[in-house]
């Protein structure tokens, strides 16, 4: 960012210093350049994070679908180990009368 900070003082377009970093995704290079030669950079910069927002939520609930029935195995695997010994002290108990 601050590469990109420093080249923009001296005078290059945002939309090159994006795109020269590679830290970007080439499509936020893309609407700057279209903001840039619109007029309308804030519209485009607020509309490129709404969609980025957008897409790290999909993401984010796609995450935790996928973990979501791992964590119920886990749970059953550590309620049946704590059943388990409980009731075998228990059953051992009764065995041995």
């Amino acid at each position: 960012m601050e590469g990109v900070r420093e080249k923009v003082i001296v005078g290059k377009t945002l939309n090159s210093s994006i795109k020269e970093a590679e830290i970007f995704p080439a499509m936020l290079s893309s609407m700057v350049k279209i903001g840039e030669e619109s007029g309308s950079l804030d519209d485009i910069l607020n509309k490129t994070a709404d969609f980025y927002d957008e897409e790290v939520e999909t993401q984010l609930q796609a995450t935790v679908a996928l973990m979501e029935p791992l964590l119920i195995v886990v749970m059953g695997f550590v309620i049946g180990f704590i059943i388990i010994s409980i009731m075998l002290p228990m059953y051992d108990s009764y065995t041995q009368i």
